[in-house]
């Protein structure tokens, strides 16, 4: 009885929690956004902050490199750092909200989930979290200080030039 109650307990575990001999990403993370993330590590300048918004994923350089064998710099990530509208409700450029950092040139990920993420919470959360409108793509598309430098269907990185 005792083995089976083992035996039970830890295929369950296994179960519930993501192994690390499957040599997969995890869940929480769609394979768009792998996708890109590969493209980005291969493509960028390590000296470059990257402003991420929603889930970090810190540890994904790590996994990308043990499993191509390759050497790739971590980017350097500011998590969170991004104002509401991405500033475009009190600035006309991206960049003029993002000017403190004191860096010539950044990179902006954005996904699925930060595009949908205004639909799931009710108005009332919504004034108290940072929230990204379909507008603020919008104005970011058009936004002449920034370019999108790579775009699949859930998954954009986008780099922002400080001169207008």
């Amino acid at each position: 009885m005792i083995v089976m109650l083992c035996l039970v307990s830890t295929l369950s575990i296994f179960n519930v929690y993501h192994s690390p001999w499957t040599l997969s990403v995890g869940s929480h993370m769609t394979e768009m956004e792998t996708s890109g993330l590969d493209w980005f590590l291969m493509k960028q300048d390590g000296s470059t902050p990257v402003y991420i918004l929603g889930s970090s994923w810190r540890t994904y350089p790590t996994y990308f490199q043990e499993l191509h064998k390759v050497t790739v710099q971590k980017p350097k990530a500011i998590v969170n750092d991004l104002p509401t509208h991405f500033g475009y409700d009190q600035n006309r450029y991206i960049n003029q909200s993002i000017s403190d950092s004191g860096e010539i040139k950044s990179y902006l990920a954005t996904n699925e989930l930060i595009r949908q993420s205004d639909l799931a919470f009710p108005e009332e959360v919504q004034a108290a979290r940072k929230h990204f409108l379909r507008e603020d793509f919008s104005r970011l598309n058009c936004d002449t200080t920034v370019n999108k430098l790579y775009m699949n269907y859930e998954w954009e990185l986008w780099m922002i030039d400080s001169v207008i």
